[in-house]
């Protein structure tokens, strides 16, 4: 497992919230994912692999996205 410092962002009126997750593979940039079956969908922005850290393999930033219009724009045209 991979060890992850995620940093989420949902809209311009919030800050970022942090937390530590497992990933079995490390999120590129451009990549999507979410945190449960009913959680929000997010972009992946900034990927830091922080081979200094004991505490993590890497930070990932990733912000809010609307997953029906993500969905949309890949299916368009089908």
């Amino acid at each position: 497992m991979i060890k992850v410092f995620l940093h989420t962002y949902i809209s311009e009126n919030d800050s970022w919230e942090n937390v530590t997750k497992e990933f079995v593979a490390l999120p590129s940039v451009g990549e999507y994912l979410t945190l449960s079956s009913v959680s929000e969908w997010y972009e992946v922005k900034i990927v830091l692999h922080t081979q200094f850290s004991r505490d993590y393999d890497a930070e990932v930033y990733a912000i809010k996205v609307d997953h029906l219009e993500v969905m949309k724009k890949a299916f368009k045209g089908m």
